[in-house]
């Protein structure tokens, strides 16, 4: 899906899918390079992981989630 250009920059968002169709993981690429946020889920659809994206690099706070609770399992300070 494509999201209209912002200060000339393009934006794709980008969902992978479980072979039943349910999401998988969802970014955003600019200009062809992971930058926004990044989500990981597990089959059942809960979220499994999450973190930021500049320029391809992990950039914040990245997160897990345990599969049972939904609660965060792990959460880590990550800079380019």
């Amino acid at each position: 899906m494509k999201i209209p250009y912002k200060k000339g920059k393009e934006y794709d968002v980008k969902i992978g899918c479980f072979g039943d169709g349910t999401v998988e993981r969802e970014f955003v690429h600019k200009n062809g390079r992971l930058n926004g946020l990044y989500k990981e889920y597990y089959e059942s659809g809960v979220l499994a992981y999450c973190c930021n994206y500049v320029d391809d690099k992990i950039d914040g706070i990245a997160v897990s989630y345990d599969y049972n609770s939904n609660k965060k399992r792990r959460k880590e300070l990550c800079k380019m």
